[in-house]
């Protein structure tokens, strides 16, 4: 799913007054540093976390969910241009599986007569 930036922006711009007459009424108590670490709060996503349920006795997917790493990336991907705090993803999936996307995804389209990487990367990579 894609939304555009001009209407996120533009969803932002209405609620914008708002949330700066809160934060000025909190400006007492509230440090620099502090606004600091809130802006550099960040939420990895857990990659099995995406879609709309599932119990250990199986998967109940329902229309839109994801149906592979990539597709969850990119979820994740319009998740973080909401909120600009989940620029993480923490993957419930094999390395090699890991290796396999990032491959797809970055590396092939700039070195398509290379092979995939078999070591170096790791889900910290991502």
């Amino acid at each position: 799913m894609h939304i555009d930036k001009d209407v996120i922006d533009a969803h932002n711009k209405e609620l914008l007054a708002a949330h700066r007459r809160k934060l000025a009424g909190m400006s007492e108590t509230l440090t620099d540093p502090m606004i600091g670490k809130l802006i550099e709060f960040e939420v990895a996503i857990p990659s099995w976390a995406l879609g709309t349920g599932g119990t250990r006795f199986g998967r109940f997917t329902g229309g839109g969910d994801p149906r592979s790493l990539e597709e969850k990336i990119e979820d994740i991907g319009l998740l973080h241009a909401l909120n600009r705090s989940s620029g993480a993803i923490s993957l419930g999936a094999p390395s090699s599986t890991v290796r396999a996307v990032i491959w797809r995804r970055i590396c092939a389209p700039c070195w398509a007569t290379c092979e995939p990487p078999t070591t170096g990367m790791s889900t910290g990579s991502i």
